[in-house]
Order: structure tokens, then C-alpha cells, then sequence
């Protein structure tokens, strides 16, 4: 509903205490007189004829602000859009009270807010202060106490002059950021035991039942002392057919998914480390003297701990089995560092015959092995089942490199 109204009276004289007094609230606004602009919303005072209608405050925006002359003077008008209709029929007109647009009028300054200001039924300091926050910059700056439209309502509800100004100076204190920011409300920390159940139509009225029979438990001094205030209780939302088909968030990795799909074998690693030119890429292995072929079960590559491990020479097909907590590179790393400084090792020996060099050797992954609870017994696993390939290969001296001796063997 669009309302055009004369915000304004006539030009009149005014007694010069009164000028004086204007002069020296617009001084106080930075020595320049604030006027409403258009596009700023308004909360209009609605002054109706019927009683139910007197004393409410309606939001609207200014769509235009501008002078009119008629037979007497100039007179300022604003036009305004109400946000809101005003009565059942739209057919009573606001008197908006707003201005003064000139110096020399005495009309009074309507509220400008963000929201209408309501008005408490009884006098309080904090609803003082709370009417003079929304309108904090042009209710309480313009005008002599009796032409602030809060001030006089104010004093109209039974507000004391010193409590209106009490409150008009800790209403100005309160920066505008702070009273247009988000407000957090402070939740006081309860000492109370929770009770958390699923709501279910069919169950009884648990705060009744514990109302009534919260004296009983009171009178042992073992409850007495457990529960001293009584519990909170919390009802949690059933199952419903959205929680069963639709789910929030990630399903979690399924391990056994991946591991059935990554092949089986010996691997390089694919990062081009000093190992993959070594490893043959294999699903199975053979013993070199039974020709027996045995599958590989478990992806092994050069980064892979925890293993038993084959090392076979190109040239004559001699074998070795070894086991090692670290990675195979790292162990393959060892093994061509004692090559190179001729270390007293079955594997140094091999390959520093002559017609071998180190680039004759390359290594297979035969078993990876799940850890154990302690590292004594993971250790224990390994040399238990490198004993045993040993066996089943046939790689101990002179068929193979491994010798009796296991301390050899774990190089």
C-alpha cells in the first residue's frame, strides 16, 4: 500500500530558546542537520482514528523526498511505500510524524530503525535502553526532549527524565557493529546427568514417572550423592526409511575390496627406484632344482615390509631365500652394498665370481606376512617361514646360497 503524506507543517515563527536549542542539538550530529533519503526505511507511527488502531508503528521505505509550495509557504514531503498494510481495508491513511526537513519547522522526528521499536507495559531501565538501540543515531540526537518521538512516549509510560538519559547515553555508547552483529546467546553449563533414549510413540511419560518418584531416590544417601539434580532427559528420532536409504556421509574404505582387486604378485614400485630394475615381474616362482612352481598370493613390491624374499642368479640360476622386517628396496639396498665392498656374504661371493656382476641378480617376492602382537613374535613368524622355503626351494649349500647357519642368512 502506497501512502503520500505531508510529513511537514507550515513555516512558523519560534521563540529564539527554541532556535538556540535546535541550533545546539545539530551541533551535536557533526554540525549538519541528518535528513531522511530515499531507499532508507522508516518505522511510521500510525495515529488512527479508532482506539485499536492508536499507538502501533508500522516499517515502510522512502521511495521520494521533496519540497511543495501551495498558498501559504513550502511544505516537505516524503513518499512512502509502507512494507505493510494498515487495518483490514487499507483505507486509513497514516499521519506520519518525521522531519523537520527545514531548519525553521518544529515538527517532530519521526523513528528511524531497522524494525519497529515496541514499547514495554511497565517502565524498566533495560527497555529503555533497548527503544533507543534499533533507533540509535537520529532518535536521540535531534530535537529537545519533548520532540524525541521515544523521549516523549517515554516520559508518557511513566520513564523519569534522568532514566531516559541514563539510558540515551549508554544507548549512544554501544557501537553500531556491535548492535548490528549476530548476538551469541551464553548457555549456562548444566550440572545434570543426561538420559539419551529413541522416541517411540508407545513410551511411557518418563518425566512424569521420575517427577514422582524422585523423592524415593532421594532417600537413599548412595543415590542421594549420585544423581543430585535430577536428569535431563533426551530422545533421540527413531529409524525412519530416509536413515536406511539415504546416507550423509562416505562409506569407509573396504580393505578386502582393494586387496581382491590388486593382482597378486612380484611388482615393481613404479617409482623408479634402484630395486625395480632388479624385481621380476612374476605370479609365481619355481624352485630351480625340483623346477616345482609355486603361486604368489600377496602383491609385493619394492616398498613392501615385512617378507620372504628370493634373490636368483640370471646366469646359472642359483638361488637364495631371505627374510627382512624392512622394505625390499632397503634390503636389496644392503645386498649390492656388499657386492660392491666384497663383504664376506653368500650373496657378495656369488656375484663377485668371475663372468657375474651385480646386474646378473634379480629378486621375487615369495610371502608377505601379517604382524604379530609384539615384535618378538612378528620376528619369530618370519624366521619360521623363511626356514621353510629354504626347505621347499632347496636353497641351502651347496644346492642354493643359504648356508646352516641362520645368522648368515639374515643379512
Amino acid at each position: 500500500m502506497l501512502g503520500r503524506e505531508d510529513l511537514g507543517h507550515k513555516n512558523r515563527e519560534q521563540d529564539p530558546e527554541d532556535e538556540s536549542e535546535k541550533d545546539g542539538h545539530a551541533q551535536e550530529d557533526n554540525g549538519e542537520e541528518q535528513k531522511v533519503k530515499r531507499g532508507e526505511r522508516v518505522a511510521v507511527w500510525y495515529s488512527g482514528q479508532r482506539k485499536a488502531d492508536h499507538g502501533k508503528w508500522y516499517p515502510g521505505k522512502v521511495l521520494e523526498v521533496r519540497k511543495e509550495k501551495d498558498g501559504e509557504g513550502e511544505t516537505d514531503v516524503v513518499e512512502v511505500d509502507f512494507l505493510k498494510y494498515i487495518g483490514e481495508t487499507g483505507k486509513f491513511q497514516p499521519s506520519i510524524q518525521y522531519g523537520p526537513m527545514s531548519p525553521q519547522s518544529s515538527i517532530q522526528y519521526g523513528l528511524v530503525a531497522t524494525q519497529p521499536s515496541m514499547v514495554p507495559l511497565h517502565p524498566s531501565p533495560a527497555s529503555s535502553i533497548s527503544r533507543g538501540i534499533p533507533a540509535q543515531r537520529p532518535v536521540w540526537s535531534r530535537g529537545t526532549p519533548a520532540q524525541r518521538p521515544v523521549w516523549s512516549r517515554g516520559t508518557g509510560r511513566g520513564y523519569e527524565d534522568a532514566l531516559l538519559d541514563q539510558a540515551a547515553q549508554r544507548a549512544q555508547d554501544r557501537p553500531r557493529d556491535e548492535l548490528l552483529g549476530a548476538k551469541k546467546k551464553k548457555v549456562a553449563p548444566q550440572d545434570r546427568p543426561v538420559l539419551v533414549t529413541t522416541y517411540n510413540l508407545h513410551l511411557p511419560p518418563i518425566n512424569s514417572i521420575l517427577r514422582k518418584y524422585w523423592n524415593i531416590l532421594q532417600l537413599s544417601p548412595i543415590t542421594r550423592e549420585l544423581f543430585q539434580n535430577p536428569p535431563l532427559i533426551a530422545y533421540r528420532h527413531n529409524k525412519n526409511l530416509r536413515d536406511t536409504l539415504v546416507r550423509a556421509q562416505i562409506p569407509r574404505e573396504n580393505k578386502n575390496f582393494i586387496m581382491k582387486n590388486i593382482p597378486p604378485g612380484s611388482y615393481p614400485c613404479g617409482r623408479k627406484c634402484l630395486t625395480c630394475t632388479y624385481v621380476r615381474k612374476s605370479k609365481e616362482f619355481q624352485s630351480h632344482h625340483t623346477s616345482r612352481r609355486y603361486t604368489n598370493r600377496a602383491h609385493i613390491t619394492c616398498r613392501t615390509r615385512n617378507i620372504i624374499y628370493m634373490i636368483q642368479c640370471k646366469k646359472c640360476g642359483t638361488q637364495y631365500v631371505g627374510e627382512t622386517g624392512q622394505t625390499l628396496a632397503n634390503m636389496m639396498n644392503g645386498h649390492r652394498s656388499f657386492i660392491k665392498t666384497d663383504k664376506d656374504t653368500p650373496i657378495s661371493a656369488h656375484f663377485n665370481q668371475p663372468s657375474h656382476t651385480v646386474a646378473d641378480m634379480e629378486v621375487v617376492g615369495l610371502e608377505k606376512l601379517e604382524y604379530g602382537r609384539t615384535e618378538d613374535l612378528t620376528r619369530q613368524r618370519r624366521l619360521s617361514r623363511e626356514s621353510y622355503w629354504i626347505h621347499q626351494l632347496r636353497t641351502l649349500h651347496p644346492e642354493g646360497l643359504n648356508l646352516e647357519s641362520l645368522e648368515i642368512t639374515r643379512v
